[in-house]
Protein backbone atom coordinates (compact mmCIF):
# COMPACT_ATOMS: atom_id res chain seq x y z
CA UNK A 1 0.00 0.00 0.00
CA UNK A 2 2.77 2.24 0.06
CA UNK A 3 2.87 2.50 -3.54
CA UNK A 4 -0.47 3.39 -3.72
CA UNK A 5 -0.07 6.10 -0.75
CA UNK A 6 2.74 7.43 -2.56
CA UNK A 7 1.22 7.43 -5.59
CA UNK A 8 -2.09 9.15 -4.60
CA UNK A 9 -0.07 11.84 -2.56
CA UNK A 10 1.72 12.48 -6.26
CA UNK A 11 -1.49 12.71 -8.01
CA UNK A 12 -2.63 15.20 -5.31
CA UNK A 13 0.50 17.42 -5.55
CA UNK A 14 0.46 17.50 -9.20
CA UNK A 15 -3.29 18.69 -8.63
CA UNK A 16 -2.10 21.27 -6.32
CA UNK A 17 0.63 22.24 -8.40
CA UNK A 18 -1.71 22.73 -11.31
CA UNK A 19 -3.93 24.50 -9.51
CA UNK A 20 -0.85 27.50 -8.05
CA UNK A 21 0.27 27.71 -11.47
CA UNK A 22 -3.62 28.95 -12.46
CA UNK A 23 -4.12 30.94 -9.67
CA UNK A 24 -0.68 32.07 -10.75
CA UNK A 25 -1.25 32.85 -14.19
CA UNK A 26 -4.78 34.41 -12.77
CA UNK A 27 -2.64 36.83 -11.04
CA UNK A 28 -0.22 37.57 -13.13
CA UNK A 29 -2.71 38.28 -15.67
CA UNK A 30 -5.03 40.62 -13.30
CA UNK A 31 -1.65 42.40 -12.14
CA UNK A 32 -1.00 42.84 -16.16
CA UNK A 33 -4.26 43.98 -16.36
CA UNK A 34 -3.50 46.65 -13.29
CA UNK A 35 -0.40 47.94 -14.80
CA UNK A 36 -1.78 48.14 -18.20
CA UNK A 37 -4.31 50.73 -16.77
CA UNK A 38 -2.36 52.33 -14.60
CA UNK A 39 0.34 53.46 -17.59
CA UNK A 40 -2.96 54.65 -19.69
CA UNK A 41 -3.77 56.73 -16.76
CA UNK A 42 -0.49 58.32 -16.51
CA UNK A 43 -0.11 58.72 -19.65
CA UNK A 44 -3.61 60.67 -20.37
CA UNK A 45 -2.33 62.51 -16.85
CA UNK A 46 0.81 63.18 -18.32
CA UNK A 47 -0.70 64.65 -21.37
CA UNK A 48 -2.89 66.67 -19.55
CA UNK A 49 -0.57 68.24 -17.55
CA UNK A 50 1.93 68.95 -20.58
CA UNK A 51 -1.23 70.58 -22.32
CA UNK A 52 -1.92 72.71 -19.17
CA UNK A 53 1.54 73.47 -19.21
CA UNK A 54 1.80 74.40 -22.70
CA UNK A 55 -1.57 76.53 -22.42
CA UNK A 56 0.06 78.76 -19.70
CA UNK A 57 3.46 79.02 -21.37
CA UNK A 58 1.69 80.39 -24.36
CA UNK A 59 -0.81 82.53 -22.37
CA UNK A 60 2.48 83.86 -20.59
CA UNK A 61 4.13 84.82 -23.92
CA UNK A 62 1.19 86.43 -24.95
CA UNK A 63 0.99 88.74 -22.12
CA UNK A 64 4.67 89.29 -22.15
CA UNK A 65 3.64 90.28 -25.71
CA UNK A 66 1.47 93.00 -25.02
CA UNK A 67 3.68 94.17 -22.75
CA UNK A 68 6.08 94.57 -24.88
CA UNK A 69 4.27 95.87 -27.66
CA UNK A 70 2.84 98.45 -25.38
CA UNK A 71 6.18 99.81 -24.51
CA UNK A 72 7.58 99.80 -27.78
CA UNK A 73 4.22 101.66 -29.11
CA UNK A 74 4.88 103.96 -26.27
CA UNK A 75 8.28 104.53 -27.10
CA UNK A 76 7.04 105.25 -31.03
CA UNK A 77 4.52 107.68 -29.84
CA UNK A 78 6.98 109.39 -27.78
CA UNK A 79 9.27 109.85 -31.10
CA UNK A 80 6.96 110.62 -33.18
CA UNK A 81 5.60 113.47 -30.84
CA UNK A 82 9.48 114.63 -30.67
CA UNK A 83 9.47 114.28 -34.16
CA UNK A 84 6.60 116.25 -35.12
CA UNK A 85 8.30 118.96 -32.62
CA UNK A 86 11.21 119.02 -34.35
CA UNK A 87 8.74 119.29 -37.45
CA UNK A 88 7.18 122.36 -36.13
CA UNK A 89 9.88 124.44 -35.15
CA UNK A 90 11.43 123.60 -38.46
CA UNK A 91 9.12 124.39 -40.06
CA UNK A 92 8.71 128.17 -38.61
CA UNK A 93 12.28 128.64 -39.12
CA UNK A 94 12.24 127.33 -42.83
CA UNK A 95 8.79 129.57 -42.62
CA UNK A 96 10.62 132.69 -41.64
CA UNK A 97 14.02 132.01 -44.02
CA UNK A 98 11.76 131.67 -46.26
CA UNK A 99 10.42 135.36 -45.90
CA UNK A 100 13.26 136.76 -45.43
CA UNK A 101 14.80 135.45 -48.40
CA UNK A 102 11.65 136.71 -50.47
CA UNK A 103 11.52 140.15 -48.79
CA UNK A 104 15.06 140.20 -49.33
CA UNK A 105 14.72 138.98 -53.18
CA UNK A 106 12.02 141.81 -53.26
CA UNK A 107 14.05 144.71 -52.31
CA UNK A 108 16.89 143.51 -54.92
CA UNK A 109 14.43 143.65 -57.58
CA UNK A 110 14.75 146.51 -59.60
CA UNK A 111 11.53 148.63 -60.23
CA UNK A 112 10.90 150.78 -63.49
CA UNK A 113 11.99 153.66 -61.40
CA UNK A 114 15.34 151.66 -60.76
CA UNK A 115 15.96 151.65 -64.25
Amino acid sequence: MKKADALVRVKEAELEVKKMRERATSEKDRILKEARREVLRIQEESRRTAGNALKERVEAGKREIDVKRSEILQQGQKEAEMIKQRGTTKTDEAASLLLKRFEEGVVAVPTKRDV
